[in-house]
């Protein structure tokens, strides 16, 4: 399934997700999602590429952005450049026993403006070198990643990222002038 230039508004299909993969391939890129459930759900070796997307929860505050679970079988998840915003936890990830697969979540922005929880949830329990997670950007959340084994890289930051107007859904970031 490739996913390129779509607009999501409000939707919510099998399993109270916006979209829904198991055992395929998703590539999506430049989408917006705006949804009350569950933005994206990945199981059963499914493999993705979600880049440059733009997440943003609509409904309730105890939607997960991104559900993946890393199961032996999936080749490849990657989750690079993509915008989050209002869900909790932001992206929920689960690495399976005898996954030999790379996980890459990298520069993504993951915003809570009303105090949530968890900004990244991850059960890894199988933790290997396979997993590089760097580069985000974690804000609003008490707790920016839930796992001790998996601390936010040298390069991640926290900080409000200064969109110009979350109230009206523009993710663009304030420029000051330098």
């Amino acid at each position: 399934l490739t996913l390129r230039n779509v607009i999501i508004e409000n939707a919510a299909i099998a399993w109270e997700n916006a979209i829904h993969v198991e055992n395929g391939t998703l590539i999506m890129e430049n989408c917006i999602i705006r949804s009350p459930y569950n933005a994206v759900n990945l199981t059963n070796g499914t493999s993705a590429i979600l880049k440059r997307n733009v997440f943003e929860n609509t409904g309730s505050q105890s939607s997960v952005g991104i559900i993946a679970e890393i199961t032996p079988g999936a080749n490849e998840l990657s989750i690079i450049n993509n915008t989050i915003v209002g869900y909790d936890p932001g992206m929920d990830l689960v690495l399976n026993e005898d996954t030999q697969n790379i996980l890459s979540v990298m520069n993504n922005i993951i915003y809570h403006q009303n105090n949530g929880e968890v900004g990244i949830h991850n059960d890894f329990a199988y933790y290997d070198n396979g997993v590089e997670m760097d580069y985000n950007l974690i804000y609003g959340y008490q707790t920016n990643l839930s796992d001790d084994h998996m601390p936010l890289n040298q390069h991640a930051i926290t900080g409000d990222p200064a969109f110009l107007n979350v109230q009206y859904g523009n993710y663009h970031w304030l420029c000051s002038m330098i």
